[in-house]
């Protein structure tokens, strides 16, 4: 794995300007990155409510390029790992291996994350995303600028900025990532620098909140307070809807840490229930560890007035577009 300053310095020679553009179901988030010497720096995030027409790039977040993510359509993602190095047999079972026929009308793209060679396996990271979804995404860039440079899911969007921040920075240590997203959670392990284990689970924000809002008999707001400061015990009423999940992390984790040989592994989370302290609480007494906030802002040097006072709280949200900027920086 880079070091943070090594992919930096790798930087120089490409784009120095690029907004990500994240097109998620309920809002686009749009944040503008600029290679800053030594550093990367934040120039600018803005959240718009989603739009029905073209989309209006607020100038202070306008670049030259783009990297473009979306949480929306249907994709699909998986981590394969298969003996020997990458060939021609590869590719061509790789919509297979997607649990793709061959009338399904999909991009699909992979990332080899290390190459093995005889017995040594190799591990690749494959992606599908439904033309249906993806070409009217890239129709808002049709023409003038920003010019876009790449189309990818959110989640790994998300780990792109999570490997440049405490991936980076873990100095060998094995780290996972929970990232709830509104309908979907995503469960990332790195150890040594590479990614080792990456499952979805068909649980996020949305489901959460709609529990809690039918039994208790309250609106979306009021369900959001309930489980971010805990004024109710709400356990068993998580608890429910949360296990099959959990025991899918508990599973995960020892599965890492037998194959991998390690112990003593860091977790963070994302999402807008990483922020409810009674979920965090049941995922927490479920893995006996403590889980930490990530906040994708770390490692980027944040330019005066960059974020708008409504999202100063809302760091969050970013991640994903904070990664699709940082991979066009980098690929360039």
């Amino acid at each position: 794995m880079k070091s943070f300053k090594t992919i930096i310095d790798g930087l120089k020679r490409g784009p120095v300007d690029c907004v990500g553009i994240d097109f998620g179901t309920a809002t686009t988030k749009l944040v503008r990155l600029r290679n800053a010497g030594t550093d990367v720096q934040l120039v600018a995030a803005e959240i718009l409510p989603p739009s029905a027409g073209d989309l209006v790039i607020p100038p202070r977040v306008r670049a030259h390029y783009a990297g473009i993510t979306t949480s929306r359509g249907h994709a699909i993602t998986k981590l394969l790992t298969f003996p020997g190095a990458i060939d021609s047999a590869f590719q061509a079972r790789l919509r297979k291996s997607l649990g793709l026929n061959d009338e399904d009308d999909s991009r699909i793209s992979y990332r080899l994350i290390t190459e093995g060679q005889g017995r040594v396996e190799s591990r690749a990271l494959a992606v599908s995303l439904d033309h249906a979804t993806a070409d009217p995404l890239l129709q808002h860039f049709s023409s003038g600028i920003p010019v876009p440079q790449s189309l990818e899911i959110a989640s790994l969007s998300a780990l792109t900025a999570f490997e440049y921040g405490p991936v980076a920075n873990a100095h060998g240590q094995a780290i996972g990532l929970i990232d709830f997203g509104t309908t979907k959670t995503t469960l990332s392990f790195f150890y040594r620098g590479s990614l080792v284990l990456m499952r979805q689970f068909d649980f996020g924000t949305r489901s959460l909140f709609e529990r809690v809002e039918t039994a208790l008999h309250v609106d979306t707001q009021t369900a959001q307070g309930i489980l971010a400061d805990s004024a109710f015990d709400v356990s068993e009423l998580l608890g429910d809807i949360m296990n099959p999940v959990i025991n899918q992390f508990v599973v995960s984790r020892d599965f890492i840490e037998r194959r991998e040989n390690c112990s003593d592994i860091k977790l963070l989370a994302t999402g807008g229930v990483a922020l409810s302290k009674a979920a965090m609480q049941e995922i927490e007494q479920a893995l006996s560890v403590d889980i930490a906030v990530w906040n994708p802002l770390e490692g980027l040097t944040i330019a005066p007035q960059a974020l708008a006072p409504e999202i100063e709280d809302q760091h969050w949200r970013l991640g994903a577009a904070i990664g699709a900027a940082l991979a066009v920086l980098e690929a360039s």
